[in-house]
């Protein structure tokens, strides 16, 4: 890592273009950017866009730190590949705004390999914003119309857990289980959070509290089902939360994993930071 053909940024950010090109738009702050990353430890790969089958998406933020890489988003063109290497201590730290640094990234460096798909500028993204709002309110009047079925079972669930719940005009289901806090989370920031999800049976289909990792995304633009980026945007850093999500603001028809085709399903969420 950082050996032959690397150059080093003044702020001390060490990185080698694989493909670079001229033309295009460099990122600037409040840009959204869609790309690949695979990301490795000397002795271990810890994320592969490739295999997660879609590019991320993240907003591009002001560099916050020595050797920051989000430098070195602000170099890449939509098409551009290169690699960078970062202290693995302030990448999860600082860039990931993780509360412990994992074991296999202490003092270490770390190499990602990126490769940027598209920038979107702050007018695309608030078209794109504008759209899936317009798409919200279709959705949301086909809803009235198949929903009622399945919200009386879920009604139903509900009152057999004695569970005590709010509900949106949308049909989430949610209760606050812990927590009081004064940060909201809003619309294109990133929140990081940990969540267990069940189905109604009590089947658990995914946890980051297994895996050991908070899952991190950008609230509002979609990268999640419906479900969460409403119900996420009821909470304040530091809350826990329960929401009881009907499969139309879940996966729908579609089986996903370990999830059945229109399956309700039951997430604990606790909203570790909005950053």
């Amino acid at each position: 890592c950082g050996g032959e053909g690397f150059k080093t940024t003044e702020s001390g950010l060490k990185y080698k273009f694989i493909e670079q090109s001229d033309t295009g738009r460099l990122p600037q702050e409040g840009d959204l950017i869609e790309f690949e990353v695979i990301a490795k430890t000397p002795d271990s790969t810890f994320i592969n866009s490739y295999i997660a089958g879609r590019p991320f998406r993240n907003p591009v933020l002001k560099p916050t730190y020595t050797g920051c890489i989000n430098e070195g988003f602000m170099m890449m063109r939509g098409g551009d590949s290169a690699v960078f290497v970062v202290n693995g201590d302030s990448l999860f730290k600082n860039t990931f705004a993780l509360p412990e640094i994992p074991e296999f990234a202490k003092g270490k460096e770390v190499t990602l390999t990126f490769r940027m798909v598209k920038v979107y500028s702050k007018e695309e993204v608030q078209a794109q914003i504008q759209e899936q709002r317009e798409s919200e309110q279709q959705r949301k009047e086909a809803m009235a119309q198949m929903s009622a079925e399945e919200l009386a079972k879920v009604d139903e669930f509900i009152a057999s857990k004695g569970w005590t719940v709010e509900k949106t005009a949308s049909g989430l289901r949610y209760m606050k289980i812990s927590g009081n806090g004064t940060v909201a989370a809003q619309a294109e920031k990133t929140v990081v959070c940990h969540y267990t999800g069940t189905l109604m049976d009590g089947k658990k289909f995914d946890s980051s509290l297994d895996r050991g990792e908070p899952f991190q995304f950008t609230l509002g633009i979609g990268q999640v089902i419906p479900g969460w980026d409403e119900g996420i945007s009821l909470m304040k850093k530091g809350e826990k939360f329960r929401f009881i999500i009907p499969s139309y603001l879940g996966y729908g028809a579609n089986p996903a994993g370990e999830i059945p085709p229109n399956s309700t399903l039951i997430f604990e969420v606790e909203l570790l930071d909005v950053l």
